[in-house]
């Protein structure tokens, strides 16, 4: 009896021993419960405040604002600390004297609190240095901005106070000017940066209106919007709306928006000065322009001016007198001078207004503020030169100067009213008589040679076969400008419409002159000095009639 009755009192104080260590540790267990639960809740409160807290402020002053709360935010997770080393420190007895089925769950709490709390003090530190940092970018801007400010309002009333001057007459002065003002610009040019960079630091995309309609409708509203696709009552079960595309639909742009009144106010001082520094450089240019105009003016040559338009024209491939009929717009065979000069600046000629004014008066021959047709054709032609191209300056000339000379003096000896058309069209490269067909020309053995077929014949002989003043058959077709006027022929008129003069024989007479004279010539054929004979007064009966 005494072994049971020590036995039981062994056992009754091991009850109440494990009795008393099993409250201790519930005790500990809902304390490190209570604690982690509270800590993690924390954790979790600081991370969604610091994950969540928004843009930084545009202003110095919200900017000190967020530092101070995030210090007092720093003063308390500091106070945690100290939680978060008493549960650690809780924890880790606990896991000294747990059953072994409890040292996962421990240590599994112990690593969740750590990570937490070393993600949670990260993102605290760099969220203080992110404020930091944006304080002093804030101080740096501001300091940037005032500076930029000044240097506007100072370049403003420069630019203003020289605009209010009259431009001086002077070129050397003027360009001086120009270099001083393309210095400004350069100037100006290198602080477009630093505005970039301030507008950049205060703007804020505005959202476009269809993102904001799409932002305040309801979740019965969106759930409508993706059913309305499938709405078999719309044709090819697409919405009433924008049509779907798979490209980017580039209407909505979105621009910037300053928020900040300040930086507005720079960027819109820096246009107003930047516009006004083009509007000087306009000026200056145009006035630089137009004093060298007027120097080279002094020394015009209308002679130089002549042979650079007609090599223009030449260049183009088109005839002078296709110009002037697309100047003349009725048709009425003149214009005035300021049509003359709108017309050939339209043209896209490289000259001048002023140069076309003493351009309009030479070729004005009369006076009377009209250019017609025949004046401009007179003004340009080339024998207005008293020196052959080149010769001025004694210079040997070309082989292209040598055959327009020749055929110049060749077409030149035609006393029809209607000249032999000749036109160049390019080095070489001529359009003979009424068909323009054009032909080659060259200088062969030291003679000027046309491309005929398939070989080459002498600008005289080419002449005497297609010019009617030069052939016999050709001759009746062609009007003498000097000479008799005989009554029994005359010429149709030019308002019917005949380019070329066809003569109406009237008179009974013209049968009796010319029936003897073609008799000879068929009689004295047969012999050789009668050939010679008829056929010279053949041709100088023709030529007197």
């Amino acid at each position: 009896m005494s072994t049971l009755e020590s036995k039981w009192e062994t056992v009754s104080k091991l009850c109440d021993n494990k009795q008393s260590k099993l409250d201790d540790a519930l005790k500990q267990a809902e304390q490190l419960h209570k604690a982690v639960h509270m800590l993690l809740e924390w954790l979790s409160d600081a991370e969604m405040k610091l994950r969540f807290a928004g843009p930084l402020p545009e202003d110095e002053a919200s900017t000190r604002q967020q530092i101070a709360e995030h210090q007092s935010f720093m003063r308390e997770m500091e106070e945690q600390q100290v939680n978060k080393d008493s549960t650690i420190a809780l924890a880790q007895e606990i896991l000294s004297k747990c059953h072994p089925d409890a040292v996962t769950v421990i240590r599994h709490w112990i690593t969740i609190i750590q990570s937490r709390w070393e993600e949670v003090s990260l993102w605290a530190r760099q969220r203080e240095q992110k404020l930091n940092d944006h304080l002093r970018s804030l101080r740096d801007i501001l300091d940037l901005l005032e500076e930029l400010m000044r240097w506007l309002l100072g370049a403003e009333a420069t630019l203003t106070a020289l605009e209010a001057e009259p431009l001086p007459d002077d070129i050397p002065i003027i360009e001086r000017l120009i270099d001083d003002h393309k210095v400004f610009m350069d100037d100006m040019s290198q602080r477009q940066p630093d505005v970039d960079r301030i507008s950049k630091a205060f703007s804020s995309k505005r959202q476009p209106p269809q993102q904001q309609q799409q932002q305040q409708t309801t979740p019965a509203g969106r759930d409508k919007g993706r059913r309305e696709p499938h709405d078999r009552r719309t044709p090819h079960g697409q919405s009433q709306g924008t049509p779907r595309t798979s490209t980017p639909v580039r209407g909505h742009h979105v621009e910037p928006e300053i928020r900040n009144p300040r930086a507005r106010e720079l960027v819109e001082k820096w246009q107003h000065v930047w516009l006004l520094a083009l509007e000087r450089q306009r000026r200056l240019l145009d006035k630089l322009k137009y004093l060298q105009e007027l120097e080279r003016i002094k020394n015009f040559d209308f002679d130089e001016w002549r042979r650079r338009f007609l090599a223009w024209m030449n260049n183009k491939k088109s005839r002078v007198m296709d110009l002037f009929r697309k100047i003349d717009k009725d048709n009425d065979g003149k214009v005035t001078k300021e049509e003359f000069i709108e017309g050939i600046l339209k043209s896209k000629f490289p000259t001048s207004r002023l140069e076309m004014e003493r351009v309009a008066d030479i070729f004005d021959r009369n006076g009377d503020g009209y250019v017609d047709h025949k004046e401009y054709i007179d003004t340009l032609r080339p024998d207005r030169d008293c020196l052959i191209h080149g010769a001025r300056a004694n210079k040997p000339l070309t082989e292209a100067e040598k055959i327009q000379d020749e055929v110049q003096r060749q077409v030149a000896k035609c006393t029809c009213v209607h000249r032999f058309k000749v036109f160049q069209v390019g080095e070489g490269k001529y359009r003979f008589g009424e068909s323009q067909k054009l032909r080659l020309v060259r200088i062969l053995r030291s003679t000027v040679m046309v491309r005929v077929g398939g070989g080459w014949v002498a600008l005289d002989e080419f002449l005497v076969k297609n010019d009617p003043c030069r052939a016999p058959f050709l001759l009746m077709r062609c009007l003498p400008v000097q000479g008799f006027s005989p009554a029994f022929y005359k010429p149709v008129p030019a308002e019917d419409g005949s380019k070329i003069p066809v003569y109406q024989w009237v008179t009974f007479h013209a049968i009796l002159t010319l029936l003897p004279l073609t008799s000879l010539f068929f009689c004295g054929f047969f012999t050789g000095l009668g050939r010679i004979i008829t056929w010279k007064i053949f041709c100088w009966t023709s030529v007197l009639l």
